[in-house]
């Protein structure tokens, strides 16, 4: 749940707080909706997966230790 949390946090900090950095990325009102449905999906995507690799290898080291 954490990794889907702060996927939306990544995408929303990404298409609306830094949106007037990126020149390239039209804005929010003009994306289309399967556009702001797959952003949103890959960037749970990737969160999960990040949070996955994290809490696996604390894990690890925690065993490690013990």
């Amino acid at each position: 749940m954490p990794g889907i949390i702060v996927g939306i946090i990544i995408w929303f900090i990404l298409f609306w707080l830094m949106e007037p950095i990126f020149p390239n990325i039209p804005e929010f009102y003009r994306l289309d909706g399967n556009t702001i449905v797959t952003t949103i999906c890959l960037f749970i995507l990737y969160s999960v997966f990040i949070s996955y690799s994290i809490s696996f290898a604390y894990l690890q080291h925690i065993d490690k230790k013990q």
